[in-house]
């Protein structure tokens, strides 16, 4: 099913990651930081350079899930998701 379950549902919000590379803008100069900010309820870094915002499951820097209180991985919860055979 497309709808999910409240086990397993198909929509659920992601908390993003950013990569702090150097030619990245720091602090409230950068949407990427206004960006992840918003979403982590992080603050954000006046020094820190916000380069990317990256959601998914890269294994460097994987996005996690509000799904319970200790925040899955975006991987975890895909691999405990069961799939349509």
């Amino acid at each position: 099913s497309m709808q999910g379950d409240s086990e397993h549902p198909s929509l659920f919000p992601i908390i993003p990651t950013y990569q702090p590379y150097a030619w990245g803008l720091p602090g409230a100069s950068s949407l990427v930081a206004h960006l992840f900010s918003r979403h982590s309820n992080d603050p954000i870094s006046l020094t820190e350079p916000y380069a990317e915002l990256w959601m998914g499951t890269h294994p460097a820097s994987p996005s996690t899930t509000t799904l319970t209180p200790d925040r899955p991985t975006l991987q975890a919860v895909v691999a405990a998701t069961p799939h349509p055979a």
